[in-house]
C-alpha cells in the first residue's frame, strides 16, 4: 500500500512591480526550512542525501532534492507566465557499507541512513535490511489548480533529466509532486532543476517561504 504523502507548502509572497518586470523564480531562492517530508528534509542546492545535483551524469548548481514522496504547493496568484525546469533522480555515489554510516532499522524492513556532521545528523537515503540502497525509481507530476498538467512517467536511477515547459498564466496554485513507482522508497532521490517560474508581475520577498502545514 502506498505511503501517505506528506505536504510541503510553499507561497511566494509577491510585491508589486510595473507590468514590464520579468521576474525569475529559483529554487534556491526557496526557504525549506520548515517543509516536511516523510524521511529526510527538501534540501536547497543539492540532493536530499547531500550529494552534489546530478541526474543522469550531467551536473546541475541550481535545484531542490527530496525524498519520495512529496509534494510542494506554491501560491502563484495567478501572475506567472511559464513554469520551466528539469526533473531526475539524483545520481548515487555514496557506499552505504561505510560502517562509519548510522544504520537505523524501520519496522518495515527498511533500513534508514544518516552520517555524522558537525550540526547532527545528515539523512542519506532508505534502503534493504542487508544495507543495499536501488538506483531509485520515481514519478514526478505538476498540478495546476489541481488539474494534472505534466507527468513524467517513471524515471530512474541514471536516466537523463526530462524537461518541463508549462504555460501557467492564470494559474493560482502550482503543486510539484514526487511519487515511489510502486516499487518502494528505496534511493528515491528526486531532483527538481534549475529554474522554477518566470514572467511574474511580482517578485518574491526575501524569496519563497516555506510554511509546514
Amino acid at each position: 500500500m502506498k505511503k501517505a504523502f506528506y505536504l510541503i507548502c510553499v507561497s511566494l509572497l509577491l510585491m508589486q512591480l510595473p507590468a514590464s518586470g520579468q521576474n525569475l523564480v529559483k529554487l534556491s531562492d526557496m526557504d525549506v526550512s520548515k517543509a516536511a517530508q516523510i524521511y529526510g528534509t527538501p534540501v536547497s542546492g543539492k540532493s536530499v542525501s547531500g550529494e552534489a545535483l546530478k541526474v543522469g551524469g550531467a551536473g546541475y548548481s541550481d535545484g531542490l532534492g527530496v525524498q519520495s514522496n512529496s509534494r510542494m504547493k506554491f501560491t502563484l496568484m495567478g501572475n506567472s507566465n511559464t513554469f520551466k525546469c528539469k526533473v531526475g533522480v539524483n545520481d548515487n555515489s555514496l557506499d552505504y557499507s561505510d560502517t562509519e554510516l548510522i544504520r537505523i532499522p524501520l519496522v518495515d524492513g527498511t533500513m534508514i541512513f544518516y552520517s555524522s556532521i558537525e550540526k547532527g545528523k545528515q539523512f542519506l537515503g532508505i534502503g534493504s535490511a542487508d544495507g543495499n540502497v536501488e538506483k531509485g525509481s520515481v514519478v514526478f507530476k505538476v498540478l495546476g489548480d489541481g488539474k494534472e498538467l505534466f507527468n513524467s512517467g517513471v524515471m530512474r536511477g541514471g536516466d537523463p533529466a526530462k524537461d518541463v515547459d508549462l504555460k501557467i498564466k492564470g494559474i493560482q496554485a502550482l503543486e510539484l509532486v514526487v511519487e515511489d513507482a510502486g516499487d518502494g522508497i528505496s534511493g528515491d532521490h528526486a531532483d527538481w532543476l534549475e529554474k522554477v517560474a518566470k514572467g511574474f508581475e511580482g517578485g518574491p520577498e526575501r524569496g519563497a517561504r516555506c510554511e509546514r502545514c
